[in-house]
């Protein structure tokens, strides 16, 4: 699906994508879920020397929810519900 539009997406595969945006732990035609993204940002959070200070990452969006699911402990599905601006 890289390189294609959310638009295009929904034309072409509509199942796969209601299943994906519904589901935390789908991963259509074996891209990342959700959770796996959760779980890897969570593990570079959890990593981080305390007194480290200040630390930039330039993301995606969907990288800044999961780390915000990740430090407020709340369901994955959570992620889909936080609005980011680009």
């Amino acid at each position: 699906m890289a390189g294609r539009t959310l638009e295009d997406v929904a034309a072409r595969e509509e199942a796969a994508l209601a299943v994906w945006l519904s589901d935390p732990e789908a991963a259509p035609h074996g891209g990342e879920s959700l959770r796996d993204l959760r779980v890897r940002v969570g593990a570079w959070l959890d990593a981080l020397q305390e007194g480290s200070g200040r630390v930039t990452a330039v993301v995606e969006p969907d990288v800044v929810r999961a780390a915000t699911v990740h430090a407020l402990g709340v369901p994955d599905a959570t992620a889909r519900r936080l609005d980011v601006r680009p």
